[in-house]
């Protein structure tokens, strides 16, 4: 009988285990795990402060990179089908470290829908990767 409910409680255990592991990887929509040599993983946010829209790109490295940022960021309004571009910053970047982020705002207006894409960009050494991500969200 020991052995029977030791063998259930295990698969039970390991069914809970896969099943939290899913769920965390799902939670985080806005987080990019990235399988890279390069990238460990990229954040495309937006968020609303006092009538303004931000758009933030941050990336993270596996290791000390020569070079990492961002080649583009770009924050839209959602206009019927239609995204408009408000502000774009480009080539942000910074050296000999394994995070970096960048941060651009506009006003905003509430019951709009916004988006922020974000291009990123490491280099370790002769290796050099790239990687784009969107987030909307509504004021």
């Amino acid at each position: 009988m020991k052995k029977t409910m030791k063998k259930t409680l295990s698969v039970l255990l390991g069914i809970a285990l896969l099943i939290s592991l899913f769920s965390v990887a799902f939670a985080g929509s806005d987080i990019a795990p990235c399988a890279s040599k390069v990238i460990h993983e990229t954040t495309a946010a937006i968020r609303f402060e006092s009538g303004k829209v931000y758009g933030a790109g941050r990336i993270k490295t596996v290791n000390i990179a020569d070079k990492l940022g961002i080649t583009s960021i770009s924050l839209y309004e959602k206009n019927g089908s239609k995204w408009t571009k408000l502000t774009s910053a480009y080539n942000k970047f910074g050296y000999n470290a394994s995070t970096y982020s960048y941060t651009i705002s506009a006003p905003a207006v509430e019951g709009k829908v916004y988006k922020v894409t974000v291009s990123f960009y490491g280099k370790i050494g002769d290796l050099t990767d790239t990687h784009t991500q969107s987030q909307t969200s509504t004021y």
